[in-house]
């Protein structure tokens, strides 16, 4: 065979190894066998030093970043154990799904890595429920963060929905993860912005750990994986990360119907003004809700809130509110009437000065202790301020002190 011969076929001999070891790489990473630093969309192979793109998905290697947008497919598959001390960043925008119709070792599967799946607003990773050992593989460290979660694999078939080697961290999760012992890690699981509905078991060390929701935050002992590995969990957001995702946050503020309002806590939210002072009608609500599933109590409000709102006429007080604060409707000059809520303990100074034209002022409340100077002293000659009858003596000797001689306080029917 002369030298020609000799070369064509090593060349051949050479470029066959390389497809059979890239061939069984992929399906053994699980082992970690494997050093060949590429990954797989499907059944396509790309380097991993490489930026390229396909169809819904977009890896730029700069950033360690695959983005899926509304991807679907049957497996995404890292073998980059070099870079074990990165992290691969995988970012979801939309619905990503996975499906297949033949026996698949994970949706997701990485060896080297750590692991962050990070969603967007609306982001929703869907696994489908058969022929997948895991749903998701990871070798070293994942993470999971603010994305919906529909992993379903309910069948004999599966190991683990999730697994990883190291630890795991949910972390703004929404949704459920069914399959065999539905999360295993080689570490600690530790979950944050999100409650969830059974146990979920890890190993460490050869000890047995979990979290649960009714001890979130916490990690204890058990010797036996049986009792305590869970085959399917419910995720359900909290309502401070719920905030997060919205923008919000204690301490910050933000609009509805018109009113400007102060986040003083999870629960609660106080009336601080209006983006308009040509405003006609005020309705302070009991409860306020945000993006459709954000709940707040309105509870006060603040001082000044609405002075100045020269073209207001009419406010109404919900019951949850406790406090009016000072100056708080001082000179709306064409206010004609107001309804205190039920559970108001306090009127600030001057809260209705300079409201000349204020002539019907109902107070519900039958916990007022205190109403500040001159809240009622300019309010319309011969108004009416009706009481509760049980409280008929005390709030008249109250109000007297801060109303003009003419106004008329009278009992509630």
């Amino acid at each position: 065979m002369n030298s020609l011969n000799i070369k064509k076929l090593t060349r051949g001999i050479v470029l066959f190894s390389l497809v059979l070891i890239l061939g069984l790489a992929k399906n053994s990473l699980i082992s970690k066998a494997d050093k060949s630093n590429v990954f797989f969309i499907g059944n396509d192979m790309y380097e991993y030093a490489t930026d390229c793109s396909g169809s819904g998905w977009a890896w730029d290697y700069s950033t360690k970043t695959l983005t899926l947008t509304n991807y679907s497919g049957s497996e995404i598959v890292f073998d980059a154990p070099r870079y074990s001390n990165t992290t691969l960043n995988i970012a979801l925008k939309g619905t990503n799904s996975f499906s297949t119709s033949s026996s698949t070792e994970a949706a997701i599967n990485v060896n080297g890595p750590s692991v962050s799946i990070k969603g967007t607003s609306g982001s929703k990773l869907v696994i489908g429920n058969k022929n997948y050992t895991y749903g998701i593989y990871c070798s070293n460290k994942l993470s999971m963060i603010n994305t919906g979660v529909a992993i379903n694999l309910n069948d004999s078939t599966c190991v683990n929905a999730v697994y990883s080697d190291g630890g795991i961290t949910f972390n703004g999760l929404e949704g459920s993860i069914v399959g065999g012992e539905a999360v295993k890690a080689g570490s600690a699981i530790y979950i944050t912005g999100t409650t969830i509905n059974k146990y979920i078991a890890s190993y460490k060390n050869g000890s047995i750990y979990f979290l649960s929701d009714e001890n979130v935050g916490t990690v204890s002992k058990y010797s036996d994986i049986a009792t305590y590995a869970s085959h399917s969990v419910t995720f359900t957001l909290t309502k401070e990360k719920k905030m997060e995702i919205a923008g919000l946050g204690v301490n910050k503020y933000f609009i509805n119907n018109g009113i400007k309002y102060y986040i003083k806590s999870t629960t609660e939210v106080t009336a601080v003004g209006v983006p308009s002072k040509s405003i006609t009608s005020i309705e302070i609500p009991d409860t306020i809700t945000y993006s459709s599933d954000l709940t707040f109590k309105v509870t006060g409000i603040d001082n000044k809130a609405f002075k100045n709102c020269k073209k207001l006429k009419t406010v109404t007080i919900g019951k949850n509110v406790t406090y009016i604060g000072k100056n708080a409707f001082q000179n709306c000059t064409k206010l004609k009437k107001v309804t205190i809520g039920k559970n108001v303990t306090s009127i600030g100074a001057n809260s209705f000065k300079g409201c000349k034209k204020l002539k019907n002022v109902v107070i519900s409340t039958t916990k007022l202790k205190t109403v500040g100077k001159n809240s009622f002293t300019t309010i319309q000659d011969n108004a009416t301020i009706t009481v509760p009858k049980s409280k008929y003596t005390k709030y008249k000797k109250m109000l007297t002190k801060v109303c003009k001689k003419k106004v008329n306080i009278k009992k509630a029917k």
